[in-house]
C-alpha cells in the first residue's frame, strides 16, 4: 500500500522540506494538458534550460506525463463572437464577404487619429498588442528596430497598445519616447480594449516576438480581422502561422496566414517584419483575395467548437453530498467530437475518465445522453453535460422538419 508521501513531489527550500504543489498536482493527475503542441514539446525536448521558465520539478513530471502519454495538447481559441462582424468599437464593421481593404482603411484613419499617428488610408500598420513583458514578450526587440524600421520604410507605421508589467512603466515610457521621435509614424498608448479592438480593425499585420509561448492568441485574433500574423517561430506561433506562400510567386497553391522568424533577436523580428511589408505592397487586388481567405480560414479553424457546462448542483449526489461547488466543462468540435474537458469538484479525477474514454473512441458528446449511469451518482454528471449537447442537436431546424415529415408519413 502506498504511503501518502508516494503521492508527493517533495523539495528542499532554505534547509526545510516542502511540498511543491505544482509538480505534485501534475504527478497526480489522470491526464494534463496544454494548450499547445509545439510548447509540450519544447518542454519534454528541455528548451529554454537557460531561463527560469519551467521549474526542473514541473518539467521533470511533465515528461513523467508525456512518455505515459497522458500528456494532451488542447489548442486555445478566441470567443466566437471575436468577429469585425460584431465589434461595437469598429468605425467599419465588416467580414469575410465585405470589401475588407476598404473597411479596413476606415477603421485605421479612425485609428491614425485616436492614436496621433499620421493620417494616411495607404499606410501599411504593423500592430502590437501585447503586453510590455520583456521575459517572454521580446519587447526589447521592438526596442531597437521600430524607429529605424519606419525610417527606412516611410509607408509603414507601427502601433503599440500595450501596458507595462510591474509598476514602473520602463517600456512604456521608452516606446512614448520612441512614438514621439517618429514624427508620427509610431504610435503607443496604454491598453483599452476599445483601442485595442480598433487596432486589430486597423492593422495590415498583427506582430509579436515572443521568446516562448503556450498558444497566444494575437494571431488569431488577427486573422479573424483581416490582418495577417507575424511572429517568431516558437511555440504556440509555430503551430498556428503558416508561411503565407502565393501562386503568383510559383506556390503550387496560395496557402499560409502570416510569417514567422527563427531568431530572438533584433534582426529576426525585422526579416519578419521585412517579410509581411513585402506582401502588403503587392496590389490590393491580389491582397483582397488572400485576405478574405485568411479570415474565412480562421473561421473555419478556431469558430466551429462548441462548449457545454454543468454546474455540480445539477446533481442529487453531490446535492446530498454537500459537494454541490464545481463545474464541468466539455469542448467539441463542429461534430460533436470531444476535443477536452474540464472538471473542478469533488471526484473529479473519476469523473473525467468518461470524457477520457469517449475522447479516445472518438464518440460525439450528444451519444454519451443516451448512455446509463448509475443514479445517484456524481457519473450522471457526464450525462447531463453530454444531454445538452442532444437537446442541441434535437432542435436543429433540419431535425424538426424530418421529424414532422415522418410524422405526417
Amino acid at each position: 500500500r502506498r504511503t501518502v508521501s508516494e503521492y508527493l513531489y517533495l523539495t528542499r527550500d532554505a534547509g526545510t522540506t516542502c511540498i511543491d504543489c505544482q509538480a505534485t498536482a501534475i504527478k497526480n493527475a489522470t491526464v494534463i494538458n496544454f494548450v499547445g503542441e509545439r510548447f509540450l514539446q519544447e518542454v519534454v525536448d528541455d528548451y529554454f534550460l537557460d531561463r527560469e521558465i519551467i521549474p526542473a520539478s514541473v518539467r521533470q513530471e511533465v515528461k513523467e506525463k508525456y512518455s505515459a502519454g497522458t500528456a494532451w495538447a488542447i489548442l486555445n481559441a478566441p470567443s466566437a463572437s471575436m468577429c469585425p462582424e460584431n465589434c461595437a468599437y469598429l468605425v467599419k464593421k465588416f467580414g469575410p464577404d465585405d470589401d475588407v481593404i476598404e473597411a479596413k482603411k476606415d477603421n485605421l484613419l479612425e485609428f491614425q487619429r485616436r492614436t496621433g499617428l499620421n493620417a494616411n488610408p495607404e499606410a501599411i500598420l504593423f500592430y502590437w498588442p501585447s503586453r510590455l513583458d520583456p521575459f517572454q514578450k521580446g519587447v526589447e526587440l521592438l526596442e531597437r528596430i521600430a524607429l529605424p524600421f519606419v525610417r527606412k520604410y516611410q509607408d509603414a507605421q507601427i502601433a503599440i497598445i500595450a501596458d507595462d508589467i510591474g509598476e514602473n512603466n520602463r517600456y512604456g515610457g521608452i516606446l512614448g519616447g520612441l512614438a514621439m521621435a517618429s514624427e508620427g509614424r509610431i504610435a503607443y498608448q496604454p491598453y483599452s480594449e476599445e483601442l485595442s479592438l480598433l487596432g486589430y480593425g486597423a492593422a495590415n499585420d498583427v506582430f509579436g516576438a515572443s521568446l516562448y509561448e503556450p498558444c497566444g492568441q494575437i494571431d488569431q485574433i488577427g486573422n479573424l480581422f483581416g490582418a495577417t500574423a507575424t511572429n517568431r517561430d516558437t511555440g504556440g506561433y509555430h503551430d498556428k502561422i503558416r508561411e503565407l506562400r502565393l501562386k503568383v510567386h510559383g506556390a503550387p497553391q496560395d496557402v499560409g496566414n502570416g510569417f514567422l522568424f527563427r531568431d530572438f533577436d533584433s534582426g529576426g523580428l525585422w526579416y519578419g517584419l521585412e517579410r509581411s511589408l513585402a506582401f502588403h505592397r503587392l496590389s490590393p487586388e491580389l491582397r483582397e483575395g488572400q485576405i478574405k481567405r485568411i479570415m474565412k480560414e480562421a473561421r473555419e479553424k478556431y469558430q466551429n467548437i462548441k462548449v457545454y457546462t454543468s454546474s455540480y448542483t445539477s446533481s442529487d449526489r453531490a446535492v446530498t453530498d454537500m459537494e454541490k461547488e464545481g463545474l464541468v466543462k466539455v469542448i467539441t468540435d463542429k461534430k460533436g467530437i470531444i476535443l477536452g474537458a474540464h472538471i473542478v469538484g469533488a471526484n473529479a479525477g473519476e469523473i473525467i475518465q468518461g470524457f477520457i474514454i469517449a475522447k479516445s473512441l472518438r464518440t460525439p458528446l450528444n451519444k454519451m445522453a443516451q448512455m446509463l449511469f448509475i443514479y445517484p451518482t456524481l457519473s450522471e454528471l457526464i450525462k447531463k453535460t453530454a444531454a445538452k449537447s442532444f437537446i442541441e442537436k434535437a432542435n436543429n431546424p433540419l431535425v424538426k422538419f424530418l421529424i414532422k415529415l415522418m410524422k405526417a408519413i
